[in-house]
């Protein structure tokens, strides 16, 4: 079957509440923090081990996850 791809707009996210960080979950064990400059580049990835800290994040994508739309849905809604 393939991956479930979710979207949810930032203003959403705002409106939840849900924090601006960008990261990644990896099994619920570890997290990857994506910090980014200003202009959006990349500088560099913090790996979050500590269990309370990761809990966290995956307290924060179950709520995301939870509002978001699957991506052809969130898609069909976008002007071009």
């Amino acid at each position: 079957m393939g991956e479930d791809i979710r979207n949810l707009w930032r203003a959403d996210a705002d409106r939840l509440r849900l924090p601006a960080e960008d990261f990644w979950l990896f099994d619920s064990k570890f997290a990857a923090l994506l910090n980014f400059d200003d202009d959006d580049n990349l500088l560099d990835v913090e790996l979050i081990t500590e269990p309370v800290a990761v809990n966290r994040y995956v307290q924060v994508r179950d709520a995301a996850w939870h509002y978001a739309v699957r991506y052809d849905t969130f898609a069909a809604g976008l002007t071009t």
